[in-house]
């Protein structure tokens, strides 16, 4: 039997994703609100106020994808960040100087990203039908339900375009989207809904191979089991 890899003397070393990711997501809900606003102010305003509402969220549409690439720039090209993993902490650099450090315990894995996932959601309402109907038929009730599709659609464009946007960073890294997902980020350390942990995030798919043995490795969780794989 392979004897498991001692990750003190010989740390798994990462490109950190992290910082980019957190301000990813922050932009993507950025884009959701104002867009969202779009299906249920034609109720309250004048439609001078709605067209002039329409202009700001198309100009924050247009403006959001520049900032990205902005900020991929910053955090991922310009700023020299490294992911160092051992036995039980994770250290964070930015070029070649220590910023944070988070030491876990066996069994501090996080499943979390999966658990919010669109399949997570679908899957509860399967379990959960009342409440969901009741839910369902409240919202129609107060909004309408050309205002609930509404809000569906645009949720589900966003989630599309956080999608696109995690696919051209994996193709620009690998060459294909062979074995892309969308679950690029795998927390530690988190408990419950407290944001006390870290993500490890990747976009290389010789990154999830390492990430994979050394999950195996320190807290006996398969990946795999996790993260649905896609090509």
């Amino acid at each position: 039997m392979k004897a498991k890899r001692d990750y003190n003397k010989e740390p798994l070393v990462l490109k950190d994703y992290e910082p980019f990711m957190k301000w990813h997501t922050m932009i993507v809900f950025i884009c959701i609100i104002p867009s969202l606003t779009i299906t249920w102010v034609p109720m309250v305003s004048t439609p001078s106020d709605y067209n002039r509402l329409i202009r700001f969220v198309i100009y924050v549409l247009l403006f959001c994808p520049i900032i990205e690439v902005l900020l991929y720039y910053i955090f991922v090209i310009r700023g020299e960040r490294k992911v160092k993993l051992y036995n039980n902490k994770i250290k964070f650099y930015k070029n070649g100087k220590f910023k944070k450090e988070h030491k876990f315990k066996k069994g501090e894995f996080s499943g979390f990203l999966k658990r919010i996932s669109v399949e997570w959601y679908i899957e509860y309402i399967k379990k959960n039908k009342i409440l969901a109907i009741f839910s369902i038929v409240f919202v129609i009730s107060f909004w309408g339900i050309a205002t609930v599709l509404g809000i569906i659609l645009w949720i589900f464009l966003f989630i599309g375009y956080d999608r696109v946007v995690k696919q051209i960073i994996y193709y620009k890294s690998n060459g294909s989207l062979y074995n892309f997902t969308s679950y690029l980020q795998i927390g530690v350390g988190f408990y419950s809904i407290r944001f006390m942990g870290v993500y490890v995030c990747y976009f290389k798919n010789k990154d999830y191979i390492s990430l994979k043995q050394y999950f195996l490795d320190i807290f006996d969780e398969n990946l795999d089991e996790i993260y649905t794989s896609e090509t």
